[in-house]
Parts: C-alpha cells; structure tokens; sequence
C-alpha cells in the first residue's frame, strides 16, 4: 500500500506520459510531478496543472518516491538503467490498464484469505445497529469454500476489523470513499476468486442464499439457451422481488388497497422505493408478510427455479463472475465522488447491451432493511421489532 509520505511521479513528457496521467486522473492517486532526464526542455513546463522537473531534482528524497513509466517501450533500457544509477528502487513500468495501478491506492487490508475460487464482499462500516443480525446470518450461512472480505469505504472500525478476526475474515478499507474503487480492489486483490458474491450491510441473508443463487447461475449456463449477467435472490424491498413477493403469497389485492398499484418500477416514484409503510408492511408488519425465515423456506419448496428481471435491479445482493467484471473493465471509478449506485447502473446496463439476463433465484429469498427515503423510520421500526429480523431457525 501507497502511504501519504510516498511522492509519486511520472517519468516523461509525451503523448504516453499523458496518457499514463488520464489513466490515473479517475483514481485517488496524487500526481506531484513529471519528471524527465536533465537535458530535455520540457523543464519547466506544466503538464495539466503539473510541473515538469528533472529527475535529479528527486534523487534527495528518491527512497519515498515512486517512479511511474511513462515513455515508449524502446526508451525503457536507456530510462532504467539512468533510475537504477540515480539510486530509484520503487519503479513501475507503464501498466497495461487501471487494475495495475491499484496498488498506489492508499488502504488497510487484513489478509487471511484461502485462495478459493468463490468469494463473497460485503459492503459495510455505516449501519452498525444492524451488524448484530446481519453478521450472525452470514457467519451461521458462509459455506467453507468461501473467501470472506468486509469492505469500508473510507472508514475504519475497530468492531469491524474484531469481527474479521474472530470468522478468520480479511478487513478491507480504503482512506477514499469510493465503493466502486473498493470493490475493484478487494477484487484484485483476490485474484483465485471466479466467482464473486456481494452483499450489502443492510441485506439479512437466510439459509438457501449461497447455494441456491450458484445453481441458478450454473443451470443457465449449461440448461438454458441464455448466458446469464449475475444472479440475484428474491428481495422483498426491491422493485421487482416485491412483486415476486405479493404474486406468490396471494398479496397483491391487499397490497394494492394498502398502498399503490403494484408495478416492476426502479424509481423513487414506487412507493416500495419511498414509502417507510410499505417496507414496514415486508417487514411484517399488520401480519400479512411471514417472518422472513418462514419465507425462505416456503420459497425453497415451491418449484420455480428462477426468473428474469426485465427492469433495473437493485444489486444489495447479487452473484457475478470475475470473468463478467473484468470484461465491464470493473467497477467504473469517479474520483471525489463515493460513487453510491454508479455499479448498479453500470451493471445492469452492462447485461442488458451485452445480452446477459439479469436472472433472479426464485427459490431463495434474503432480506432487505430499506432504501434510502425509508432509512431513519426505518432504523426506529428496527430497533423496536428486532425479532422480525433475527434468525429464528
């Protein structure tokens, strides 16, 4: 990892040397200089707001100064060999994509990952009150060939990194928040993981969620004419698993009385997005929704395997391959910006041009606390009925 002491600087002043520049622009990396050997006259001059100085104008501080390679390939022996003599030791030749510089990114990371092929990310550092419930599910469900990583974005918490260390899970977090950067890093990061759960801190999983979402994505593969985007389980606080929902408990009359016509709609305008009511009623409230334990298993016993969600779908809880992440070119990065829902568009935006579905495991349900318009009313319901919440079996 990069720490703030590390100057970082780009060798060269040319067309690969800004380039190298527009690479790094999106990422939360400090550029302080160019630099260039002493006898060129780009000295002096200034690179998108950067200065251009001579490399010996670091050789005072060369042992916390990062040297990135900006120039054409047939200069390389001729610059290594003039950073080798000037006494450089951290190096690094011009990647070949972005992945490749995320090592420079400034963060913390508890490794005691297995290598498996399997890994499972959870976003988590800001809804502490839920961790109780929200952990115990995942460490009673996590099956043993599962790496296991807990993403803070531009937070540390100590009762975090406890819980990591007590499940023998890595603790990932990044100085930046950014939750699309971490994402990406964690990934990198495991580099034996194919295939890749994500879960958010406020997503209650139950029994069947891990094994259930790996044979849907599986059997559309190998049973199915279509090739599949990611997998996700029946959300009931979400804009098509509500519907799921309503349609397979006999709810939708009941619903549509309680609240709003009951429609596939990823908008702030639907009320399963906005209303603290409607989520309070999926929670099971006035009784019509079992707990959601019940509901899991009820789900697992009916025969529909799967389903194919036509609409955005909100990815609190989903399955995707590295192989799916890597073609996308990750997780897209803004810097300066937290980056809160730019991989849910970029995902499903992604299967849909690329003709992946966006598939849904009917047969597994996991819950979801709220979205965000419901999130204080939502925190109160919680504290005070937290045994529609806790694991009953």
């Amino acid at each position: 990892m990069v720490k703030e002491r590390y100057d970082i600087i780009i060798y060269g002043a040319g067309a690969k040397a800004r380039k190298l520049y527009s690479m790094i622009s999106q990422l939360p990396i400090n550029i302080k200089a160019f630099a260039v050997s002493q006898d060129q006259k780009a000295i002096g001059e200034f690179i998108e707001g950067l200065p251009v100085k001579s490399i010996a104008d670091f050789t005072e501080h060369k042992d916390r100064t990062i040297v990135l390679i900006g120039v054409s390939e047939k200069f390389l022996p001729e610059i290594n060999e003039q950073l080798n003599n000037l006494g450089f030791e951290n190096v690094i030749p011009y990647p070949s994509n972005t992945f490749d510089l995320y090592p420079l990114i400034d963060f913390d990371f508890d490794n005691r990952q297995k290598k498996y092929k399997k890994l499972c990310i959870i976003l988590a550092g800001y809804k502490e009150f839920l961790w109780d419930n929200v952990f115990h599910r995942l460490s009673a469900f996590m099956p043993d060939d599962v790496d296991v990583c807990v993403l803070s974005s531009g937070i540390y918490n100590p009762k975090l990194s406890e819980l990591c260390r007590q499940n023998d899970w890595s603790y990932l977090r990044t100085h930046v928040n950014c939750v699309t950067l971490i994402q990406n890093l964690a990934i990198i990061l495991h580099p034996n993981a194919e295939m890749i759960y994500k879960i958010d801190e406020d997503i209650f999983i139950t029994k069947y969620f891990f094994s259930e979402t790996l044979n849907v994505y599986n059997k559309i593969n190998t049973d199915t004419r279509y090739y599949v985007g990611f997998v996700a389980p029946i959300i009931p606080i979400n804009a098509y698993g509500h519907i799921r929902v309503l349609e397979r408990l006999g709810l939708i009359e009941t619903f549509e009385n309680k609240f709003n016509k009951a429609k596939y709609l990823s908008n702030v305008s639907n009320q399963i997005e906005s209303n603290p009511d409607v989520a309070k009623f999926f929670w099971g409230d006035g009784g019509f929704v079992p707990h959601l334990d019940k509901m899991a298993e009820m789900f697992y016993d009916d025969d529909i395997r799967f389903s194919i969600c036509p609409i955005r779908f909100s990815i609190g809880a989903v399955l995707f391959s590295r192989s799916l992440w890597a073609d996308m070119g990750g997780f897209k990065v803004i810097k300066g910006n937290p980056c809160m829902g730019v991989d849910e568009e970029q995902l499903c935006s992604y299967c849909i041009t690329q003709s992946k579905i966006i598939a849904v495991a009917e047969k597994t349900v996991v819950g979801h606390l709220s979205f965000g318009s419901q999130n204080a009313e939502m925190k109160k319901y919680y504290l005070e009925h937290s045994d529609r919440f806790r694991l009953i079996y």
